[in-house]
């Protein structure tokens, strides 16, 4: 012999009274509440291994004869970036061809002589 009450209200209210010990199963089911206000936010993690240290390669090549085309191998194994300067130290403008990790292809629109800084 069992007895159940249930209760609906905003909150489901159910009270079960079982004479005799035997299994028994309960489901419940209705639309879902709103959502509580936002919980604290956690202490933080703990702090990660150092990385090793960054190297900067800096690669200069030099220029002596006027040319209009230079090319470069600067043996970085990456696409470094290039600036270009002439001989009195003023920026150049230029086409960098990348011609793989090791290797680029500077062009100018006339030849001279100057400097490549590629980092």
């Amino acid at each position: 012999m069992s007895d159940i009450s249930v209760a609906v209200a905003p909150i489901a209210v159910v009270n079960v009274t079982v004479a005799t010990p035997a299994p028994i199963e309960i489901s419940l089911s209705g639309t879902q509440g709103l959502s509580g206000p936002p919980g604290e936010q956690g202490l933080p993690g703990i702090q990660g291994l150092q990385g090793p240290e960054g190297v900067i390669q800096t690669f200069v090549y030099t220029q002596p004869a006027a040319l209009s085309t230079w090319p470069i191998a600067h043996d970085l194994g990456r696409f470094p970036s290039v600036i270009v300067v002439n001989a009195s130290g003023d920026l150049v403008e230029a086409d960098v061809n990348y011609v793989d990790s090791n290797n680029i292809l500077v062009s100018f629109s006339e030849p001279f002589a100057g400097s490549a800084y590629l980092n």
